[in-house]
């Protein structure tokens, strides 16, 4: 079934979302893209949209009766370890290879798809050696919510 569609649905959803610039070549106006906007489309459809920083609520450890908010920093398409290598590092080529595979089999002409995940995955190294950089900070805020008596 899924493969009688074949990238059908993809194409549907990735349109929905706004486009991908790799795929609309000529037809992308990047004036037009709102990345709110965006954010909003793909939080409503039920993706991720944790890019820059991974956003969680829970229990605090220390006081079950309370919530706290974690701030985190995302993960990316790799580890960070062979993303700060860039191209270097043979799992990185193969990253790379694998991006631009995808977007040609979406539709992408070659010369794009090699433009545009190279700027892609340059952007994704740059985040990956600022992430390095401040090293696992987690910055936990406590909100403090009356949890009744009968719920705990």
């Amino acid at each position: 079934a899924i493969e009688e569609q074949g990238i059908e649905p993809l194409l549907k959803i990735l349109k929905k979302l706004g486009g991908w610039p790799v795929l609309e070549g000529e037809k992308w106006n990047e004036s037009n893209f709102n990345w709110i906007e965006s954010v909003y489309k793909f939080r409503d459809e039920g993706y991720s949209v944790d890019y820059f920083f991974d956003f969680s609520i829970g229990v605090d450890l220390k006081n079950s009766t309370k919530r706290v908010i974690d701030l985190d920093q995302p993960s990316l398409g790799l580890s960070r370890e062979f993303l700060v290598e860039g191209m270097n590092d043979k799992i990185v080529k193969a990253y790379y290879k694998y991006m631009i595979d995808i977007a040609v089999i979406l539709g992408a002409p070659k010369e794009v798809a090699n433009k545009e995940m190279t700027e892609s995955l340059e952007f994704e190294k740059a985040l990956a050696k600022t992430y390095n950089a401040i090293n696992n900070v987690n910055i936990q805020l406590v909100i403090v919510i009356k949890i009744p008596r009968e719920l705990r």
